[in-house]
């Protein structure tokens, strides 16, 4: 699903790249494995850069934690964004060879309008959105409580 977002004042052209954990302790990290990392790996992440590295069309498992839950129907949303400052006001959408092709079986379910997005969710609730001015892609996922004795909940 694609919807626009146009609620609430513009998003800046410069978006911010600061941690900023908020009143319930929001943490966001990627799932690493004890391993040793491979070439052939379908993901890796860097802590020493802050980069996640990942061929197309893999899940890669995100782990979000908070101290308290947010209110009933918060919702997660992802941002692609630029790493080198000179290039962040920048729109990050996919290639134009992949835009428009369905190449992946996972794509099956996805609108022709949200193929462009570079940031894909296999959750069944996940909404793509673009900001009416900037052109800024991002996907939004409703808050889900962590399962019983679980401090962090798994996307």
């Amino acid at each position: 699903m694609l919807s626009p977002i146009d609620n609430g004042p513009p998003t800046s052209k410069l978006p911010s790249i600061d941690c900023f954990s908020g009143p319930y302790n929001f943490n966001i990290s990627v799932i690493n494995s004890e391993a040793p990392i491979k070439k052939s790996a379908s993901w890796t992440f860097s802590l020493k850069l802050n980069k996640l590295y990942c061929h197309p069309n893999v899940a890669c498992p995100i782990d979000i934690s908070v101290s308290s839950l947010p209110p009933s129907g918060s919702v997660v949303r992802a941002t692609a964004v630029f790493s080198k400052y000179e290039h962040i006001e920048q729109v990050v959408t996919r290639c134009e060879n992949h835009k428009k092709s369905k190449e992946f079986d996972s794509d099956a379910d996805i609108s022709e309008s949200a193929l462009s997005h570079f940031i894909r969710c296999r959750h069944a609730k996940a909404i793509y959105e673009e900001e009416l001015i900037t052109g800024r892609q991002s996907v939004t996922v409703p808050f889900e409580k962590p399962q019983s004795r679980k401090k962090n909940k798994n996307f």
